[in-house]
C-alpha cells in the first residue's frame, strides 16, 4: 500500500509528460512543518515510527529547525520533516492541462453547474437544477468539502497544504528566506 501510494507520484509526472501538460511538476520531495504541539504525533505512533518499523525510515525524516528555516523561514516552526515521496504541481496549470486532455478525448465537461444529487446507479445519474446527466463514470471535483457529504465521509482524508500563488518573484522569495531547496 505504501509503495502504491508513492508510485502514484511518479505516475502523475509520467502522465503530465506524456500529455505535454506543463504543471510545473517538481518531484524533489516536500517539507512538512509543525507550528504547535497540537500537530505533534506521539512518537511511538508517528508516521516516522510506522515507516521505520517497516524499513522505510528514509521516506520521512526529521530535519533540524535551522535547515527548515533555510528553506522557509518562520519563527512559528516547532518541528520539521522531509518526505521524499511528495511532489508539487501548480494547481491551475494542472487543471487547465487535464481539461485540455479530457476535451481532446471527447469528454463533455459541465462547468459551473451545481450538482443537486448523485444517484449511484448503472448508469449513474447526476441531477442539476436544469436537468440530469447519465454517465457510466462520474468524476467529482469537490475537494475536501466532499468529506462532509453523506456517503463520502469515509472515502476522503483531508490534508491541508499551504500554497502561495503570485507572479514569479524569485528575488523577493530569496530575500524573505523562502526557496524550493
Amino acid at each position: 500500500y505504501l509503495h502504491a501510494i508513492a508510485d502514484t507520484v511518479a505516475e502523475v509526472g509520467g502522465w503530465l509528460a506524456q500529455h505535454r501538460v506543463d504543471a510545473w511538476f517538481h518531484h524533489e520531495g516536500a517539507m512538512r512543518v509543525e507550528t504547535g504541539t497540537w500537530q505533534s504525533e506521539p512518537a511511538e505512533h508517528s508516521t516516522a515510527a510506522f515507516l521505520a518499523a517497516r524499513g522505510e525510515g528514509d521516506r520521512l525524516r526529521a530535519i533540524p529547525l535551522e535547515q527548515a528555516r533555510s528553506i522557509a523561514d518562520s519563527p512559528r516552526f516547532t518541528a520539521a520533516f522531509f518526505g521524499t515521496d511528495s511532489a508539487i504541481v501548480q494547481p491551475a496549470r494542472l487543471a487547465r492541462g487535464m481539461r485540455r486532455v479530457a476535451l481532446e478525448r471527447g469528454v463533455h465537461i459541465f462547468e459551473r453547474t451545481e450538482m443537486r444529487a448523485l444517484e449511484r446507479s448503472r448508469p449513474a445519474v447526476v441531477r442539476t437544477s436544469h436537468g440530469a446527466v447519465k454517465a457510466d463514470q462520474v468524476v467529482l471535483t469537490t475537494g475536501s468539502w466532499a468529506a462532509g457529504m453523506p456517503g463520502f465521509r469515509r472515502s476522503f482524508g483531508v490534508i491541508v497544504d499551504q500554497v502561495v500563488a503570485t507572479q514569479p518573484i524569485p528575488d523577493r522569495l530569496r530575500e524573505i528566506g523562502w526557496s524550493s531547496h
